[in-house]
């Protein structure tokens, strides 16, 4: 699959630029999540949360070296990724070789999980109102927010994109679940976890290309 979305991304070359610019009608974006953290593997939930404590596991910079090889010379025109560190640090790193312009959005970010940032992911599943929260998507995690809001910033942020800047073809680096929900969300599907997708945008309207997990 992956071969095939690089031969993919390749004939994106054969488009006029100009024209899609003009029309503002097509869009690729390859999202991928950043670079596994100490608080992943601890099972401690950091969503908005931001701190010096977090840094990347061995894993984690290998799957940031990875994203790294599989986007080089693929046309990518500029960087966007959520405003957290985790996504800052993945962006940054990653841009060092791709060598274009890097943009950072809180609307990126992944679900807010209001109350129980920093508590443990157990407790966060055993919750009745998590529970419900994952049933009904209009119902909000407890001091945080609801998928459909989730799904509804991070499609108007990539609609925000497309809208406001020149670019055909990007990546934004954000979180597990913001990927996860969006790939759940434009297919029509239960939720899976993924790692990365690809989506085009063409009008208003999201299709998912590819996805996959790093491992």
């Amino acid at each position: 699959m992956i071969l095939c979305w690089m031969f993919y991304m390749k004939n994106l070359e054969l488009w006029d630029n100009r024209e899609c610019r003009e029309e503002r009608k097509h869009m690729e974006y390859c999202l991928f999540r950043h670079g596994q953290t100490n608080w992943n593997v601890n099972g401690i939930i950091k969503s908005h949360m931001d701190d010096s404590g977090t840094h990347f596991t061995e894993a984690g910079q290998e799957q940031i070296k990875y994203i790294t090889e599989l986007l080089k010379n693929t046309g990518i025109q500029a960087v966007f990724a959520s405003d957290l560190y985790r996504t800052t640090e993945t962006a940054n790193y990653i841009n060092a070789y791709l060598k274009v312009p890097v943009f950072f959005s809180e609307r990126l970010r992944g679900m807010d999980m209001g109350a129980f940032l920093g508590k443990p992911i157990e407790e966060f599943l055993q919750h009745e109102e998590v529970r419900k929260a994952f049933v009904d998507y209009d119902s909000p995690i407890p001091g945080g927010e609801s998928i459909n809001q989730l799904v509804e910033r991070l499609c108007g942020a990539l609609k925000g994109i497309r809208d406001n800047y020149s670019y055909t073809r990007v990546l934004v680096i954000t979180h597990g679940a913001a990927i996860s929900n969006i790939v759940a969300y434009v297919n029509h599907t239960p939720y899976r976890e993924f790692d990365y997708c690809y989506l085009r945008l063409e009008e208003d309207t999201f299709s998912v290309v590819e996805t996959g997990r790093y491992d």
